[in-house]
């Protein structure tokens, strides 16, 4: 069980900073480049959130806001990564049925061995 005394926090301080941090953000949503944290997150990546979960995020020293260049490579990332996926959908679409059929016989303009004609 957690002893109620080893978190020393004031949850009172802890929302007027999110409340404040909220504030100075753009709506509905903000992008944030993770930062490392002691629980196994990953530094770096680039992400868009809703503004409230943004500022608990920043005030939880989890993330940071991005810069518009991180925004950019990340947009970029996301359309690149659209139309890959949607070229695959479209390959998976495409099908090709061979037919083995006696009477089908492909022309191709070249005579047939042995007959002479084209």
């Amino acid at each position: 069980m957690l002893d109620p005394f080893y978190f020393n926090m004031n949850l009172r301080t802890y929302y007027q900073n999110v409340k404040r941090i909220r504030e100075g953000l753009p709506e509905p949503y903000t992008f944030l480049t993770s930062l490392s944290t002691p629980n196994g997150g990953k530094e770096g990546v680039v992400t868009e959130v809703e503004t409230a979960l943004a500022a608990r995020m920043i005030a939880d020293l989890a993330a940071r806001p991005a810069t518009p260049e991180e925004i950019a490579a990340h947009r970029a990332q996301c359309d690149r990564l659209r139309a890959e996926a949607k070229e695959e959908e479209l390959r998976s679409k495409l099908r090709v049925t061979l037919v083995n059929e006696p009477g089908i016989r492909l022309e191709t303009g070249k005579p047939e061995r042995g007959t002479g004609k084209p």
